[in-house]
């Protein structure tokens, strides 16, 4: 396990009879809109979307491992090795990455290299059309869709990328704990015990990324 390993990944991984450090990592992006509220964006051809772009990564359980906010038009395999330095560190056992077609580039292959990891590409089959569940990337998917329900990320509300990144992991958190409360106690505790909890157990992790969010009963 690293050293500096954030508490709710510690917590939500015993909780389910997991080591805190996985081996192996699975990568995706989400394109999302952004507001009047400024700070740095830009606009995805592909996806038609004027905003930024979250680049995730989570273990083979769905459970977030690092989050990277930026511009949509940086392509995804530009930016998948400053994740991939995040996150290195922070859990020492990993050693694969999965991810889909476009990461397969030299810069992410060197990338990879460097940190001591093995890049895994998971293609789609040839002559299939439509939605597809593909191995391993179903998962980054999954997660995504969790993120979706969290309502300050329906949309980038924020100003500087690094508060976007501590929203991506506060929704985590709340993730975590939820999990860890059906593991223990096979039931949820109501929203607003789970919010002051939260803030108790994690409220230093949240202020180490640099960002001001207020706990309120209505998260």
């Amino acid at each position: 396990m690293g050293k500096h390993t954030p508490p709710h990944r510690r917590h939500a991984a015993r909780g389910v009879g997991h080591e805190p450090s996985p081996t192996a990592a699975i990568l995706d992006t989400q394109s999302v809109k952004t507001t009047e509220s400024g700070g740095p964006r830009g606009y995805d051809a592909a996806k038609k979307v004027k905003g930024r772009k979250r680049h995730v990564a989570v273990d083979t359980q769905g459970l977030l491992l690092g989050a990277l906010v930026h511009a949509v038009f940086i392509q995804d395999a530009d930016s998948a090795g400053e994740l991939l330095r995040r996150i290195k560190p922070l859990y020492n056992w990993l050693r694969a990455v999965f991810a889909d077609s476009i990461y397969g580039r030299l810069a992410v292959l060197l990338a990879c290299f460097l940190l001591g990891l093995t890049l895994v590409v998971v293609r789609r089959v040839a002559g299939t059309k439509g939605f597809v569940l593909l191995p391993r990337r179903w998962v980054v998917e999954r997660t995504i869709g969790w993120l979706g329900r969290w309502r300050r990320l329906s949309k980038d509300y924020e100003q500087r990328p690094e508060v976007a990144e501590a929203m991506v992991t506060l929704a985590t958190i709340r993730l975590c704990f939820t999990a860890s409360l059906t593991q223990t106690a096979g039931d949820v505790l109501p929203r607003r015990f789970q919010n002051r909890i939260c803030a108790s157990l994690y409220g230093d992790h949240i202020r180490e990324s640099g960002s001001r969010i207020q706990f309120h009963g209505g998260l």
